[in-house]
């Protein structure tokens, strides 16, 4: 005889009774012990009873890899599970392309057994297939900025009345909200219906400055500051090779050999990610390119190739081997299975952009190592980052 809880046959799959305590729909339940999330994480439960049962504005912030997209996403489905969803009642906003079509597909998982249609919006995809998912009245659009900016002024019924909209969110808001950045933003958060102000908490100047906030604010901050000055997850170890320019692709090769598994090499440059990419090829060493030159269908080609080797080898495939190399647009949001070493072939510009690349491995608490590898060329601008993260070394 099975034991049903809430609707959840906990004989079925997983164990889920750790996620009873927040009251969610059965239909969630189900996709959630599908999906094998056994364990809300700290991130998740500070935000899912004041979202669903509060009902107030959350600024989170917390460690890559820690399951911000659950935290988020889960009172979105819930709370709509309630309501209508003929109308658009949630907009998700994220920084790339990668990120929001991730972002969609996590919330499609979760939303399998209901009704909700999540929709992307992003650039790459053309107008036509754009209009056909927006014809279809998603109640729940995943979006980059410049891409649902030229959409709402396009005039789509779908977009042009928003006083239905229940929830709207801002993924990897820091990179979001940065001067310079995504001049969009303001214009769709300017066509959004704004309830009467409160006052803005104090901390977050820049977010709090550039978002409207229509009740309560709760701020969760699950960053931990456990290592000195460092924001890299505790279950990724950290090292640093010094090496020639000319010894540089002998030590990534050798690198790759020794750990052949599933890695993220990351670059500053396009034409860096060229030339180490054919070189790697000539090695015969099973490798994609990512960067934000490529087209969206070939960008998602070679996410869609190294995610497939990653679910392999995550499932126990110890000859799944494969290369990701790319540029910044991989370094932060993207989620991959499987990924246990990230190499930083070239020092990024900034610490906050090394935490990032970094976080790519050792997500969910699983293990996972970042390897910096330094020229003479770059030693100055390795011990600066270091210096920024408040600690000696590694």
């Amino acid at each position: 005889m099975s034991a049903v809880v809430d609707g959840v046959d906990l004989d079925r799959g997983c164990d889920v009774s750790a996620w009873f305590e927040f009251d969610l729909h059965p239909l969630i339940m189900r996709a959630i012990q599908d999906c094998g999330f056994t364990t809300p994480t700290p991130i998740q439960r500070e935000c899912l009873l004041p979202a669903t049962k509060g009902r107030c504005d959350i600024i989170g912030a917390a460690q890559t890899g820690s399951g911000k997209t659950l935290a988020f996403a889960l009172p979105i489905l819930q709370r709509l599970l309630s309501q209508g969803i003929d109308v658009l009642r949630a907009l998700i906003v994220a920084p790339t392309r990668e990120l929001a079509l991730q972002v969609c597909a996590m919330m499609r998982a979760v939303a399998v057994y209901t009704k909700i249609d999540v929709c992307p919006v992003v650039g790459g995809m053309s107008k036509e297939k754009q209009e056909r998912l927006l014809n279809r009245k998603p109640a729940v659009i995943v979006a980059t900025p410049g891409r649902m900016w030229d959409t709402m002024q396009s005039g789509h019924e779908h977009l042009t009345e928003l006083s239905a909209l229940s929830f709207f969110v801002l993924d990897e808001a820091d990179r979001m909200v940065e001067r310079g950045h995504f001049s969009e933003l303001t214009s769709i958060i300017q066509n959004i219906p704004q309830p009467p102000r409160i006052k803005r908490p104090g901390g977050a100047a820049k977010l709090t400055s550039a978002v409207p906030f229509y009740g309560r604010v709760k701020m969760v901050d699950l960053t931990t500051k456990e290592r000195k000055g460092g924001a890299v997850a505790k279950s990724i170890a950290e090292s640093a090779l010094e090496c020639t320019e000319d010894d540089r692709d002998s030590l990534l090769y050798y690198l790759l050999s020794a750990h052949p598994g599933m890695t993220i090499v990351f670059v500053n440059a396009i034409s860096c990610l060229r030339r180490v990419v054919a070189l790697l090829k000539i090695l015969r060493v099973p490798v994609e390119g990512l960067h934000a030159g490529m087209q969206q269908r070939a960008r998602l080609k070679a996410l869609d190739r190294f995610k497939a080797a990653a679910a392999a080898a995550d499932k126990g495939d110890r000859h799944a081997h494969s290369v990701l190399v790319a540029t910044d647009v991989a370094a932060r949001g993207l989620d991959v299975k499987g990924v246990e070493l990230v190499i930083h072939y070239q020092i990024p510009l900034s610490a906050d952009t090394y935490i990032h690349r970094s976080g790519r491995t050792g997500r969910a608490d699983k293990l996972g190592a970042a390897v910096s590898l330094v020229t003479p060329k770059d030693r100055a601008r390795y011990y600066s980052l270091l210096k920024s993260l408040n600690r000696d070394g590694p």
